[in-house]
């Protein structure tokens, strides 16, 4: 009786099924090209994936034409530059040219710049960009990047007799300028904050703050922008600190978890937040019902909360201020400390935020040159510079 031809499969043997098998065969096994299935396979899955690459990009260029102030891509935190607000288009040719200067000699990166829509446009559709056009220039020759704040509203835009800083009774009056400034400056334009402190009734019209109408007028305005610059930074208005919890003021915590609410994620690309230390020091824990430095990690709480975790916190105003013993102008709203608790808190400030917080960005400060303050002015006590006085933790840095 000959023998079986048929190959067995032992488990126990290291060569398995090839136990049984004739030479010939073996070879043929041995030798036989890879089989088509495998490339068959990978080829399907490449095929897949660029579909579905293609799909994806399709559904995005969808969602940009639907809605046009959806960022295509986030401001991530690794800008850990510093700047300073300063509102000087009041000044001279040579004096913007001495303060620019002297900013960008601290190392000063951003330059926080007032663009009132109530003096551009008193008139309306009647633009006065002159001086803006001056600074706009002269901050490029001094590198300076400009983050353009865009509030206030002229008497013809907003109901009358009401304050500079009622929001408009039309959100496409704000629309139609925003639009109008971004054409003009937007490749000098690096971001955008669309208001500031609207969850204070004296920056929302001495009424009720109304987060759901400011959720409408950041749309309104961050569709208008990208409209002519696609590639713009659009940030939330800056939230003053506050413990109130509403009608007239509202805690920044619960303001911003109301935009989320009205869906206004897509239409910023980072949250301002000024954390005025008071008179605590830098490292004090943060608490719903304290006001500090560390208060802003409760604001970031809010967007990790709705998945927002991409995005950076821009601090747009933050320090102590250290009024004068004599001090007769108006009353701060920041208590004083010392001009050296001053120094030391700022310094361990900044250390403190570049060692514990990857998700923050710039660091701006809220006031730049005493000098150019009105006397009673409070924010004289928050100046960055004295003349050519500083603050000594920053020279240099």
């Amino acid at each position: 009786m000959g023998a079986d031809p048929s190959p067995t499969f032992s488990p126990h043997h290291p060569r398995g099924i090839l136990l049984a098998m004739p030479a010939d065969a073996m070879r043929t096994t041995l030798t036989r090209p890879e089989p088509l299935r495998p490339l068959l396979v990978r080829l399907v899955g490449l095929l897949l994936s660029l579909g579905l690459v293609l799909w994806l990009g399709w559904r995005l260029h969808a969602a940009l034409a639907t809605y046009p102030g959806l960022s295509p891509t986030v401001w991530g935190a690794a800008d850990k530059t510093y700047g300073v607000t300063a509102a000087l288009h009041d000044l001279s040719a040579v004096e913007v040219e001495r303060e620019l200067e002297h900013i960008a000699r601290l190392g000063l990166a951003w330059l926080r710049l007032p663009f009132p829509w109530a003096q551009i446009e008193a008139q309306r559709g009647q633009f006065d960009w002159a001086r803006w056009d001056a600074l706009v220039q002269a901050a490029a020759r001094h590198n300076l990047r400009i983050l353009a704040l865009l509030d206030t509203t002229p008497a013809w835009a907003r109901p009358p007799e009401s304050p500079l800083h009622t929001p408009p009774t039309e959100l496409s009056d704000f629309g139609a300028f925003a639009q109008a400034l971004a054409q003009r400056y937007g490749a000098q334009i690096d971001a955008y904050q669309v208001w500031d402190e609207p969850n204070l009734s004296a920056h929302w019209g001495e009424r009720y703050v109304e987060p759901r109408q400011y959720a409408r007028l950041l749309r309104e305005a961050a569709i208008a922008i990208r409209t002519v610059d696609a590639e713009a930074t659009i940030l939330t208005a800056a939230l003053a600190p506050t413990l109130e919890q509403g009608p007239l003021n509202l805690n920044e915590m619960d303001f911003l978890e109301q935009l989320y609410r009205a869906n206004a994620a897509q239409w910023f690309d980072a949250v301002a937040a000024q954390p005025y230390g008071f008179r605590a020091p830098p490292e004090e824990a943060p608490a719903p019902q304290r006001l500090n430095f560390a208060r802003i990690v409760l604001l970031r709480r809010v967007m990790e909360r709705h998945g927002d975790h991409t995005k950076a916190v821009w601090i747009t105003g933050f320090g102590w201020s250290a009024l004068p013993a004599d001090w007769e102008g108006a009353l701060s709203p920041w208590p004083s400390v010392s001009a050296e608790e001053q120094a030391r808190y700022t310094a361990e400030a900044v250390a403190w935020a570049r060692a514990h917080w990857p998700w923050l960005g710039p660091m701006c400060f809220p006031a730049w040159n005493a000098q150019l303050l009105a006397p009673p002015d409070p924010r004289r006590g928050l100046a960055l510079v004295d003349g050519e006085r500083a603050l000594p933790p920053l020279i240099g840095w």
